[in-house]
C-alpha cells in the first residue's frame, strides 16, 4: 500500500481547481454541539488581536489526518477520511461570504465563494453557467448540503433526513458565533454594552477566514488505489466521533458490492434499512438491529467483537458473502420492526391479536434480550408454517412475557447470560426441519425458563418493594396498567386489553403524601368519568363511586369491603400492604 503525505494548509486543499467527492461507504454528517464547540474553540483561540497595531496576528493549528484517494493529477479525489472537518470548513466560510455579500462586499465575497466553495473543472476558470460545481460533492443522493451552503443565497431546502437536521444545526450554530456580538469578541473589549463598527465587524470576518484557510493545517495522506482507500477508512477516524462497528461494515458492505449501474442496489437496500427503523420508530439504531440479526442467525458476539465477526464471516468470498449479507439484513428488517415497536395493524385477524399483544407487553416490560429468538420464530412462520404453528408461536412468546414480567420488570433481576441463551435457541430454531424438531427445542426452552423463574414469595416480596406509581413517580405507571389489564382480560375471560378505558384512581388520595400511597394496593382502575367526579375525595366517601364501575377488580375490591376483609372507614398502610399482596399473587398466576 503506497503512500504520498504531506502537510497542507486548508486553502491548499479547497483553493486548487479541484473537486472533492465523499464516496458512499461514508457515514452522513454527525458532528453535535460538541464537536463544534472543539472546532471553534480550536479556531478562535488561535486568532490573537493585538491593540497597539490593530492588527491580529494567528498561530497555526493542526486539525488531523484527512484521507484523499486518486491520482495526485486528478481533478477528482474522493474524501476517504476527513468529511466532517470540510463540511464544517465549507459552511463557515460560505457564511462568511454570504454575511459579506450582504454588507456590500461584493469583491470580498466572491473572492471566497470562488476560491473555496465552487469550481470549474473542466475550463479551469469560473463562469456563471451550469458548469460551475461545488468542490465538495456528496454522493448520498441527497441536495440539502449545496442548497443550504453551496449556493451564494440560501435556498431553504426542506429538511427530510437525519443528516440534514445535523447539517441545520450546524449552520445555525457557525451562523450564532459570526454574529457580530460574538465574531467581535475576537477585539478584547470588555466594557459592558459595547458597540462595534462595521469595519470592526468585517476585519473580525476576515480574521476567520483567514484562521480557516491559511493557519488550520493537515496531514494530507493520498493513495491511489480505492481498494487500499477503503482499508484506510477502518483505521483512520482522526478528530472526529469514534467509527462503531455499524460504520465499518457497511463501509467493508460498500467495498464488495460494488454495482452502481443502472442503481447502486447496495446502497439503496442499506438506506432502505435505516428508513424503515426510523419510520417505525425513532429510537430503534442500525447497531441494536444488526446485532440482533446476528444473535439470530450466526452466533453469540459482543457488540465491540461484531465488526471482527463480520469480516471472518465474509472472508473466503466477499464479493457473494457481503451481498448475501446485506440481502438477508434487508429482508428481515420488517419483522424486526413489528417485534420492537409493534403495532395492531400488523396482526390484522383476530386469532393474531394475541401476537400484537405478547410484542406490545414486552415493550411495556422493556426487555430486548428475546429478539433473536422471536425474530427466528417470525422467520420460521414465514418459511416452514408447518414446522411452527400459529398456537406454539403464541404459547413461546406468552412464556417468554410470563418469565420476563417477573425475573427483569418485577424482581429487577440482572439479564447476565441470556443473551447467550436466546442466541443459541434463535439459531437451532432457525435450522429446524420439522414440527418434531421445533417441539423438542421449544421444550428445552421451557424447561430453562422454569429452572429460572422467581419464586411466588420472591416475587410478591419485590411486587410490594418495588412497583408504585404517583403523578410525580410515573416510571412504573405503564407496567402497572398492564397488570391490571391482564388480571381484568383473565377474570372477564376475554384476550381484549382494556388500558384505554381507564385511569388509575388512588384509593387514598395523593396529596395525603402517605408513604404508601402509590404502592399497588392502593390503586384501583376507573372509568375517566368516575374517577373525575372523585376527585379527592377521602377514601369512606367513594365507596358509592366505585360501585358504579364495571370493572371486575373494583367490583371484586367492593365486594371484599362488603365482606369486612377491607374497610374504607379506616383505609390504612396495613390494608395496603396486604392488597398489595393480594393483588401480586394474581399477577403471579395470571400474567
Amino acid at each position: 500500500m503506497n503512500f504520498n503525505t504531506v502537510q497542507n494548509s486548508i486553502n491548499e486543499i479547497l483553493s486548487v481547481k479541484r473537486r472533492y467527492v465523499i464516496p458512499r461507504n461514508q457515514r452522513e454528517f454527525s458532528w453535535e454541539k460538541m464537536q463544534l464547540d472543539e472546532f471553534w474553540d480550536d479556531v478562535t483561540r488561535n486568532i490573537i488581536y493585538v491593540s497597539e497595531t490593530n492588527e491580529f496576528t494567528f498561530n497555526e493549528y493542526f486539525l488531523g489526518t484527512i484521507v484523499l484517494a486518486g491520482s495526485e493529477s486528478a481533478s477528482v479525489l474522493e474524501v476517504i477520511d476527513g468529511q466532517q472537518r470540510l463540511s464544517v470548513i465549507t459552511i463557515a466560510l460560505s457564511l462568511i461570504s454570504r454575511e459579506l455579500r450582504g454588507m456590500g462586499y461584493e469583491s470580498a465575497a466572491n473572492d471566497i465563494f470562488n476560491d473555496y466553495i465552487v469550481t470549474n473543472v473542466a475550463s479551469g476558470k469560473l463562469s456563471k453557467d451550469s458548469k460551475r460545481v461545488a468542490k465538495l460533492e456528496k454522493t448520498n443522493g441527497n441536495d440539502y448540503f449545496k442548497l443550504k451552503f453551496q449556493a451564494e443565497k440560501d435556498h431553504e431546502p426542506k429538511v427530510v433526513f437525519e443528516e440534514d437536521s445535523k447539517l441545520q444545526y450546524a449552520g445555525n450554530y457557525i451562523s450564532r458565533k459570526l454574529g457580530k456580538g460574538s465574531v467581535c469578541e475576537l477585539l478584547n473589549k470588555k466594557r459592558k454594552g459595547v458597540k462595534y463598527t462595521e469595519e470592526e465587524y468585517v476585519n473580525c470576518l476576515d480574521a476567520i477566514q483567514k484562521m480557516l484557510t491559511n493557519y488550520l493545517t493537515v496531514v494530507r495522506i493520498s493513495v491511489g488505489a480505492e481498494e487500499d482507500a477503503y482499508d484506510i477508512f477502518e483505521i483512520l477516524n482522526a478528530r472526529g466521533i469514534s467509527l462503531t462497528s455499524i460504520d465499518l461494515i457497511k463501509n467493508k458492505i460498500l467495498q464488495y458490492c460494488t454495482e452502481t449501474y443502472p442503481l447502486d442496489f447496495a446502497k439503496e437496500q442499506w438506506s432502505d434499512i435505516d428508513e424503515a427503523l426510523k419510520l417505525r420508530n425513532a429510537k430503534l439504531t442500525l447497531g441494536d438491529y444488526v446485532r440482533t440479526f446476528w444473535l439470530a442467525n450466526t452466533a453469540y458476539v459482543g457488540q465491540d467483537g461484531l465488526y471482527r465477526a463480520f469480516k471472518k464471516l465474509i472472508a473466503d468470498n466477499p464479493e457473494q458473502k457481503a451481498q448475501e449479507f446485506l440481502s438477508q439484513l434487508h429482508d428481515a428488517v420488517e419483522d424486526y420492526t413489528k417485534i420492537c415497536a409493534p403495532q395492531i395493524e400488523d396482526w390484522k385477524t383476530q386469532d393474531q391479536k394475541a401476537i400484537y399483544q405478547c410484542l406490545n407487553a414486552l415493550t411495556i416490560i422493556d426487555v430486548s434480550v428475546p429478539r433473536p429468538l422471536i425474530m427466528s420464530a417470525m422467520y420460521l412462520r414465514a418459511n416452514k408454517k408447518n414446522a411452527l404453528t400459529q398456537t406454539n408461536f403464541i404459547k413461546l412468546l406468552n412464556k417468554i412475557v410470563s418469565f420476563h414480567f417477573r425475573y427483569n420488570a418485577v424482581c429487577k433481576l440482572k439479564p447476565s447470560g441470556w443473551d447467550q441463551s436466546y442466541s443459541s435457541w434463535a439459531i437451532q430454531l432457525r435450522n429446524c426441519k420439522n414440527k418434531r424438531d421445533v417441539n423438542a427445542l421449544l421444550a428445552i426452552v421451557y424447561e430453562k425458563l422454569d429452572e429460572r423463574v422467581p419464586t411466588e414469595s420472591e416475587f410478591t416480596s419485590k411486587f410490594v418493594q418495588n412497583l408504585t406509581f404517583t403523578n410525580k413517580k410515573t416510571t412504573h405507571k405503564n407496567l402497572i396498567r398492564f397488570i391490571f389489564d391482564r388480571i381484568e382480560c383473565e377474570k372477564r375471560d376475554t384476550g381484549e386489553l382494556t388500558a384505554h378505558l381507564y385511569t388509575l384512581e388512588h384509593i387514598s388520595p395523593q396529596k395525603t403524601n402517605y408513604e404508601y400511597v402509590g404502592m399497588v394496593g392502593n390503586l384501583l382502575p376507573l372509568c375517566s368519568e368516575i374517577n373525575g367526579d372523585i376527585a379527592d375525595k377521602e377514601p369512606k366517601d367513594k365507596l358509592e363511586y366505585y360501585k358504579r364501575s364495571e370493572l371486575c377488580l373494583v367490583k371484586d375490591f367492593v365486594d371484599e369491603i362488603g365482606s369486612g376483609n377491607y374497610t374504607l372507614d379506616n383505609w390504612n398502610e396495613e390494608q395496603v400492604t396486604r392488597r398489595t399482596q393480594s393483588l401480586a399473587k394474581l399477577a403471579y398466576e395470571l400474567v
